[in-house]
């Protein structure tokens, strides 16, 4: 996992995509609560705690990039090494991939905080409830995805 290659995927900025948003999430669904106990209107805090979830782009990003890599192994016949030097797949498909795989963790990241952030005002208001386990839920399915893709398009080297 400490591979210094500048050919592996980074892992660490989507850990720190995690948390960060995360941390979001819990607190806009913080700000979120009280404006509803003040009886503020909630529209504006509501889209800026969806905002960050693009799962169209995140999807697009990811299966675009995985397929063109896959294009790309074919077209040089299966040769890494040309692979890794490759200008095609070095400065234009891996940063497209490395910013699907940090949607992808950003949608997670905001999942479990708005998740987490909802259940504590689910004991106010019980519909709260249904959507904290919901976004937990996709939470959870984006960091399964994240996590496959990434053993898939790392291929070992991980750093």
């Amino acid at each position: 996992m400490n591979n210094t290659n500048s050919d592996s995927i980074p892992l660490r900025p989507l850990f720190n995509d995690l948390w960060v948003f995360a941390l979001y999430g819990v607190v806009v669904s913080t700000l979120l609560w009280i404006a509803t106990l003040l009886g503020l209107e909630t529209g504006p805090i509501q889209k800026i705690m969806m905002e960050p979830m693009s799962f169209y782009v995140c999807g697009s990003l990811l299966v675009s990039s995985m397929l063109l890599l896959v294009f790309s192994y074919v077209v040089l016949r299966g040769d890494v090494s040309r692979m890794k030097s490759s200008r095609w797949v070095k400065y234009f498909l891996l940063p497209i991939l490395n910013v699907g795989f940090s949607a992808g963790a950003i949608i997670a990241g905001m999942g479990f905080g708005v998740s987490f952030g909802t259940f504590l005002y689910s004991l106010f208001e019980t519909e709260a409830f249904f959507m904290g386990r919901l976004l937990f839920a996709i939470a959870l399915v984006f960091l399964a995805l994240l996590y496959h893709l990434f053993v898939l398009a790392s291929a070992g080297d991980v750093r």
